[in-house]
């Protein structure tokens, strides 16, 4: 696809697909017969989770009653690996027994 700018027109072309006429910082399309579309339609309760950076089950079932989610009948969502690395604790390093030093200077630390 090929998108050019010239003066106050714009236009979108594999083929000529639509001829928009530039007004600011919009473009404001017109005479066009073809339907552009920019997603797929074919949605799955993963894509939406994932899209709505990992939310629930019950989160997203709440969004499905309220019609939030065009394009999905039911919420069914598969084991997500995503979501249990992200509720991981982190380990901390283990506490290192430190002995004391007999002179000053015997361990020096610098970032080099």
């Amino acid at each position: 696809m090929k998108i050019t700018f010239d003066g106050d027109l714009c236009k979108i072309t594999t083929m000529i697909i639509a001829n928009d006429k530039k007004e600011g910082t919009l473009c404001m399309t017109f005479g066009s017969t073809v339907s552009i579309s920019v997603a797929s339609s074919d949605m799955d309760a993963g894509t939406w989770h994932r899209r709505l950076g990992h939310i629930s089950e019950m989160g997203m079932k709440a969004m499905l009653s309220k019609g939030r989610l065009p394009g999905l009948k039911s919420i069914d969502l598969d084991f997500c690996e995503d979501c249990t690395y992200g509720k991981q604790r982190k380990v901390s390093f283990s506490m290192v027994k430190k002995s004391p030093k007999a002179e000053r200077l015997e361990v020096v630390h610098t970032d080099v």
